[in-house]
């Protein structure tokens, strides 16, 4: 695109699958997230991590 535009496609399915390996990631723990905030995991997720707390509270 341009030095101040970039584009990034993300897929979550293959990012969730990635999170199975990697469950310490921080960006694969919002594609988590992002996928469906309502999941069990989610709440795991949610005790380490408290930026995703403050989201799923607002």
């Amino acid at each position: 695109m341009t030095e101040f535009c970039e584009l990034h496609i993300i897929e979550l399915s293959k990012a969730i699958q990635e999170y199975q390996n990697n469950k310490e990631n921080e960006m694969l723990q919002w594609m988590m997230f992002l996928d469906n905030p309502d999941n069990e995991e989610i709440v795991a997720i949610m005790e380490e991590n408290k930026d995703i707390k403050e989201a799923k509270k607002n």
